[in-house]
């Protein structure tokens, strides 16, 4: 039988760029631990792609041999690890994330090289699957503090660090009456597509505050679990305009024929935006059927809808 890992560590130093790259991602999907040396020569590539690549796939095997390298990345010493992880997930400038370093790829430390924020990124995305004593358990932990602010800050970073096992800590403050923390739960668990949070996302469409109602939509676009489509066809009648916008995006985004007919039925809203995305949604789901009712709309008083139908009815008439 062909070992396909074995076919793939041959071809990291092929001449090729997107293959380099292609093998990179693959050796991570392999999950075959023989293949974490060949990924962490690949930290080497003279293509910032390729070094991204081979940094995620030793993030996603949690190889615990990558932690160092990955350190010199970020160059960051053990006491700042856990400041710069959190700094480069959440983009902001300054210390170990923001400063011109010396590059980790060469030169024997005498030319200073900004590392792409793309590779900090993705060593700090790593280092916290590899290392999560450093920044996950710490600010799991926190989310039982009394600061509320600080249990925002913490669902954040969580959030950032793709920390899936923060999920069942973080999904019983979608309950909380206080509404940053309930609107920010919301966001987190769509971000890490908690499937266990859907009923709860559900329940929050009929919340009376209009902010929570759209990041549930958006949660549940993430999620896109079936049980949710009939509630967020409901949201299209919703009283305010900006939950029936975000609800017919979210209905574009099932890829469902199902959606046609009640995006059909809100279509005449009284809001121009809701307009605009119900056409742009029966647009992303190549509803070629609708291509009439759409060109009813090319001669909308509001620009940005007849810009839409414009691009919707050219788009399906090509199918």
């Amino acid at each position: 039988m062909l070992d396909i890992a074995k076919v793939l560590m041959g071809a990291v130093d092929n001449p090729n760029g997107n293959v380099r790259k292609a093998v990179a991602l693959a050796l991570g999907n392999s999950k075959v631990k023989a293949s974490i040396p060949a990924l962490i020569n690949l930290l080497k590539d003279k293509h910032w792609q390729i070094q991204e690549a081979a940094i995620t796939s030793l993030g996603l095997m949690e190889a615990k041999e990558a932690a160092e390298p990955l350190k010199e990345i970020l160059q960051a010493a053990k006491t700042d690890l856990r400041k710069a992880i959190l700094d480069n997930l959440m983009g902001k400038p300054g210390g170990a994330a923001g400063k011109e370093q010396a590059s980790p790829f060469g030169g024997g430390g005498k030319k200073k090289q900004e590392v792409p924020f793309q590779v900090k990124k993705a060593a700090a995305l790593a280092l916290s699957r590899i290392l999560p004593d450093v920044a996950v358990d710490p600010m799991i932990a926190m989310l039982d503090s009394d600061n509320d602010n600080l249990k925002i800050a913490s669902m954040v970073g969580l959030g950032n660090m793709q920390a899936t096992k923060a999920c069942p800590k973080i999904i019983p403050l979608l309950q909380s009456e206080k509404l940053p923390l309930k609107k920010t739960a919301i966001v987190i668990v769509g971000k890490l597509k908690a499937k266990e949070a859907v009923p709860q996302l559900i329940e929050a469409l009929s919340d009376n505050n209009e902010a929570i109602r759209v990041e549930a939509i958006i949660a549940l676009n993430h999620l896109k679990p079936p049980e949710a489509i009939k509630p967020l066809t409901e949201a299209l009648k919703d009283q305010e305009p900006n939950v029936r916008k975000t609800a017919a995006i979210a209905l574009g985004n099932t890829k469902s024929d199902e959606m046609i007919e009640p995006l059909l039925a809100a279509i005449n809203d009284k809001n121009w935006e809701v307009r605009k995305a119900i056409i742009t949604s029966l647009n992303n789901l190549k509803a070629k059927d609708t291509m009439e009712r759409i060109a009813l709309f090319l001669g909308e008083s509001n620009e940005d809808v007849r810009a839409a139908a414009a691009v919707a009815y050219a788009n399906l008439n090509m199918l």
